[in-house]
């Protein structure tokens, strides 16, 4: 996969159904492990439904889609929430594209869109137990900002840890 050509877009509207897609394939395979398949089809049905990411991005929420060698691969949420603190909202990559060097890739060319727009602070919510992805998060120059126990509904809860990366301009 490292030579494979590696491209980016900025998502539309278009695009959601796509996104959705690329949402139920990667948390049927990569969340098992860390939390139930209840839990994974729950959470799908409430942040990853076709109609919510519409909303999203009609709200000013930005998705971007990368592909490797044409194919769809993973996709990144973004917002910004109040001055210039934004959260990474989603960001997910298909199995067979992990650990190539494409995840840091794709992070670096959103956080540099980011950057462009005078970004303070970087903010992201991560499972607690999914150990991959906080250490990927640390080599991107994160921290652990604080623990969060966040019901969800239907007695589900987000066991999260909040991860933060501040900016000097």
């Amino acid at each position: 996969m490292t030579n494979e050509k590696i491209t980016y877009k900025k998502a539309v509207l278009s695009d959601v159904p796509l996104i959705h897609q690329l949402a139920v394939e990667i948390w049927h395979e990569y969340y098992p492990n860390i939390i139930s398949r209840q839990q994974i089809d729950y959470m799908l049905d409430l942040m990853y439904s076709e109609s919510t990411l519409k909303k999203q991005m009609e709200a000013g929420y930005d998705f971007y889609i990368v592909y490797a060698h044409h194919m769809p691969a993973g996709y990144m949420g973004t917002h910004q929430e109040q001055n210039q603190c934004w959260y990474i909202d989603k960001f997910y990559l298909k199995k067979e594209i992990r650990g190539n060097q494409i995840g840091k890739t794709f992070f670096k060319h959103v956080e540099n869109i980011l950057i462009n727009k005078g970004i303070s602070v970087l903010r992201l919510y991560v499972n607690r137990e999914n150990y991959k992805s906080i250490n990927f998060y640390f080599k991107c120059g994160f921290t652990i900002e604080c623990t969060i126990d966040k019901p969800i509904g239907n007695g589900f809860y987000m066991n999260d840890f909040i991860m933060i990366k501040k900016y000097t301009t």
